[in-house]
């Protein structure tokens, strides 16, 4: 009797590559056990002869620092690899940016709002990389700027007046002043000013500046006008006289003084002034205010008898 021998009518191999999925494997049925295994092994061999790599995550290029101006696009990428699928988280000032998930974060038209520093997080199921961090900024724009406002003052009638601004900004400034709301035509400067103020030039006052794009507008100042009391003067002039109150002649020689009277009466009283020598035929008044004022003079000879008062004269200011 000769050794029996064994016949499997199927079997089975199961076997995983790497942690990979489970693989099987069946023979043929009716295939002799040691012709199966000799496949079996035959095959392992072949598997495990080399090995089975999956493609590492690798961030080859992320953003860096950028700068825009107020309404300028911005977008921004990262170019990575991997086998596996890659997902993206950014954040801007460490907080999570729920909207943006691919490789590219748009931000649209700029404004100051946007400006920060920005970065991502890129990951697949086996690693991920955090990008170094990127300032995204708004350029500084020369704006027009009122860099010293006009000022308040006081001054008195007659004097010379002057307010001025300063202003700075691109392009060709351009400046015009109001009075009291009111365009003020031909002041066009940076101040205006007059040598010789008047009461009606007390008031409000302020300036717009521009420079084509835009335009701002100054504090509205205050500017006073002081009334200063005027001073007046008469000038009287007299002829010496020729003849007494009775009617007889009077030398020249007789004449030894002239009284000069004042008054703001056309009929009461008049006090002395002025006592003047023979040779003094006029006489002037200073420092009199706003108003009406009556003159009168009299004549004194060599033994002091003073003549009646001339006419009276008038003098309105």
């Amino acid at each position: 009797m000769g050794i029996p021998r064994l016949v499997l009518s199927r079997f089975v191999i199961h076997f995983a590559v790497n942690g990979g999925s489970m693989k099987s494997f069946s023979s043929v049925q009716g295939s002799s056990f040691v012709a199966g295994l000799l496949s079996i092994f035959s095959l392992v061999f072949v598997l495990f002869s080399g090995s089975v790599h999956a493609a590492a995550l690798v961030v080859s290029s992320t953003p860096s620092d950028a700068q825009f101006s107020v309404g300028e696009s911005a977008s921004f990428k990262i170019v990575a690899t991997s086998s596996n699928k890659i997902y993206y988280n950014w954040y801007k000032n460490g907080k999570r940016i729920w909207t943006a998930a691919g490789s590219t974060l748009s931000l649209g038209k700029m404004t100051t709002g946007k400006a920060g520093t920005y970065h991502a997080k890129v990951y697949d199921r086996n690693s991920y990389v955090i990008t170094e961090p990127f300032v995204v900024s708004i350029a500084t724009q020369n704006s027009l700027a009122i860099t010293k406002q006009p000022s308040a003052s006081v001054v008195n009638e007659g004097s010379a007046l002057n307010v001025s601004v300063t202003a700075t900004g691109s392009g060709t400034l351009a400046y015009q002043w109001y009075f009291n709301g009111a365009a003020i035509p031909g002041a066009t400067g940076s101040s205006i000013s007059t040598n010789s103020a008047k009461l009606s030039d007390a008031g409000q006052y302020k300036v717009v500046v521009s420079n084509g794009s835009s335009s701002v507008t100054s504090n509205t100042v205050t500017l006073s006008v002081m009334a200063v009391a005027k001073s007046y003067a008469a000038n009287l002039a007299w002829t010496a006289p020729t003849s007494r109150d009775d009617g007889s002649a009077l030398a020249k020689e007789d004449i030894a003084s002239y009284n000069i009277y004042f008054g703001t009466s056309a009929t009461g009283s008049l006090s002395k002034i002025a006592s003047l020598s023979a040779a003094d035929l006029s006489y002037t008044v200073s420092n009199l205010s706003a108003g009406t004022y009556y003159f009168a003079a009299t004549a004194v000879d060599r033994n002091g008898l003073e003549s009646k008062l001339s006419e009276r004269i008038s003098a309105s200011y």
